[in-house]
């Protein structure tokens, strides 16, 4: 049986084992799976447009707007979190508001169960291609839906990876980005810049288009970039982590682990 998440709350772990489906959504059909593994084993990133049906796709940006309006996402408190500033002054180099929801999975809205179950769907499609070694051999969990959105100023995110190795890394291996913005335009801007170094000047952007997911193999690998929005951009992310690491992160200093990438 396809894997679906269960919430695994020891020492603030931000992640989620695989458990046997026993009923509930049915497994996803995944056509595009085969060529997202192949572009992913290539050059370290692929995309799938329509991963999730078009009303669960609505119905997820609504539950983003509606946490939103409540309050629930807020600009990080790491230093190069924070508005974009009005005065002249250089702004933060990240300007998205966030939250990571940990609710357990039975707890969280229908479409965004139905998003994590899709993604450890397709993850386990990708385990068992031989041309993936960086996910090869890893004890796999899947971190908690993180649901950000940035406001239509100029908002961006500069340059950055997801993940570094050794004894700092914060366990990511995988980026997966599920974009939901309907009617997106060229001049709403926010896309995403993936570079093979952090000096490149230019690299492919992916358009942030309503339903479409992009993955990328993010250890040490695909520095990226959020070019300024001048529309509501809304995003929801999922990292799986190495788990081993995660749990020798969580053990010591466990500051970044949590911030938004």
């Amino acid at each position: 049986a396809a894997p679906v998440p269960k919430w695994l709350r020891k020492k603030r772990l931000l992640s989620m084992k695989f458990a046997k489906i026993n009923g509930g959504v049915a497994p996803a059909v995944f056509p595009s799976a085969p060529s997202f593994a192949a572009d992913l084993a290539e050059r370290g990133w692929a995309t799938i447009d329509g991963f999730l049906p078009g009303p669960v796709a609505d119905e997820l940006r609504r539950v983003v707007l509606e946490q939103k309006a409540a309050g629930k996402l807020c600009y990080g408190k790491n230093q190069h979190e924070g508005p974009v500033r009005e005065d002249g002054t250089k702004s933060p180099m990240k300007n998205d508001e966030y939250t990571f929801l940990e609710d357990p999975i039975g707890s969280l809205p229908s479409a965004l169960r139905q998003l994590t179950q899709r993604c450890n769907q397709l993850l386990a499609k990708l385990l068992v291609t031989d041309r993936l070694e960086k996910l090869q051999g890893k004890n796999l969990w899947q971190g908690h839906p993180m649901l950000a959105v940035y406001p239509g100023n100029g908002a961006a995110y500069g340059r950055h990876l997801d993940s570094t190795g050794g004894r700092r890394g914060n366990g990511r291996v995988l980026t997966l980005v599920l974009y939901l913005n309907p009617f997106w335009q060229p001049a709403h801007g926010g896309c995403l810049r993936l570079l093979e170094e952090l000096a490149d000047e230019s690299g492919p952007e992916i358009e942030p288009l309503h339903g479409r997911l992009v993955g990328f193999l993010c250890e040490d690998q695909n520095p990226h970039e959020v070019l300024p929005c001048w529309s509501e951009r809304v995003a929801v992310t999922i990292w799986y982590y190495d788990a081993d690491r995660l749990t020798e992160r969580c053990e010591g200093e466990i500051s970044g682990v949590f911030e938004g990438g």
